[in-house]
């Protein structure tokens, strides 16, 4: 799944059974409620224990004045999740299931993570958002239950930039110490570190840096080696050649 980028983001859909030849479905995700009628904006799928996917993305809502706009969190779910193409989603009634609060910006609230689940069973995810008074980029964490359906914002963010830059596309994830394999997202424990990436603006290059740190889900404390200078010392991506 991915954003065909227009005045009106949808959410394209295609399938491979060898991730070489690809065959496209009808979309995905397309605007067509209050809160995403004007773009289904970028996010993340994440797989729950019983095997269901579930999609969380940014949906801009239905402000007449662009200014307005509120960048909002979505939910999706398959309508038919024996459909091995799972060609048809659904957007709950309780949608949208984050909004940015008071002192967030209301239009730098976007990109929501992979979730990961901690110790305690809730499941966690970080969105890219902007600070109102300080106009820091901040990555904020949201806890939910079992279902993905309810979030409750965290006290502190995970991250908080140096810089007054939002923090786009935030991931988040755990690579393993030793070998070449990846792990679940939910994976935390003395074989790890995490690694938090994020993308910058096009004035800054538009590169995608990281920085690699040690994380406590009991405690949602993300302490990185080093900090996010936005500039070429920071760790960058290596996107490939294409």
């Amino acid at each position: 799944l991915a954003p065909e980028f227009s005045r009106r983001i949808i959410w394209g859909h295609s399938v491979s059974q060898d991730m070489v030849n690809w065959i496209q479905l009808p979309p995905a995700l397309s605007p067509s409620e209050s809160y995403d009628i004007n773009s289904c904006w970028s996010g993340s799928a994440t797989i729950l224990p019983d095997g269901k996917p579930v999609i969380l993305y940014t949906g801009i809502d239905n402000q007449e004045r662009r200014e307005d706009r509120r960048q909002v969190t979505v939910l999706a779910v398959p309508k038919d999740a024996s459909d091995p193409l799972l060609r048809e989603w659904m957007k709950p009634k309780q949608n949208p299931v984050m909004d940015p609060s008071e002192d967030i910006l209301h239009y730098c609230f976007r990109d929501p993570t992979t979730a990961w689940q901690g110790q305690d069973g809730k499941w966690r995810v970080l969105i890219g958002a902007k600070e109102r008074d300080t106009l820091r980029g901040v990555a904020l964490l949201y806890h939910s239950t079992d279902d993905c359906e309810q979030w409750t914002r965290y006290q502190e963010p995970l991250l908080v930039a140096q810089a007054n830059e939002m923090l786009e596309c935030v991931d988040f994830f755990p690579v393993k110490l030793m070998g070449k394999e990846g792990v679940d997202t939910s994976v935390n424990n003395a074989s790890v570190r995490h690694v938090l990436k994020v993308s910058f603006e096009e004035e800054l290059g538009g590169k995608d840096c990281y920085v690699i740190g040690s994380y406590c889900s009991e405690t949602d404390r993300f302490v990185p080696d080093s900090e996010l200078t936005y500039t070429r010392a920071d760790l960058r991506y290596d996107d490939g050649w294409f």
